[in-house]
């Protein structure tokens, strides 16, 4: 079988930032709600920051949820959660 790796880091320079956006409850009621997304959102941020995932640190991640995930947020205009 295949067995999965570990990203290596080895001659990549930058540097990894996420911005994650999990909205179950829309605003509009024309959208469908979903029931996931948010806690979706949420497992990708813990993966992210385990070994598997890079270890990126809160510095790193931006995570957006519901009636966080707004336009000026993701623009960043307004401070991180």
């Amino acid at each position: 079988g295949v067995s999965p790796t570990q990203p290596s880091k080895a001659g990549l320079g930058g540097k990894t930032y996420a911005l994650i956006v999990g909205i179950s409850a829309y605003q509009n009621s024309s959208v469908p709600q979903l029931r996931y997304a948010h806690a979706d959102a949420e497992l990708f941020q813990q993966h992210l920051r385990s070994p598997r995932g890079g270890q990126l640190t809160d510095s790193e991640i931006t995570i957006l949820t519901n009636e966080k995930a707004t336009i000026a947020a993701i623009q960043g205009g307004t401070p991180r959660p």
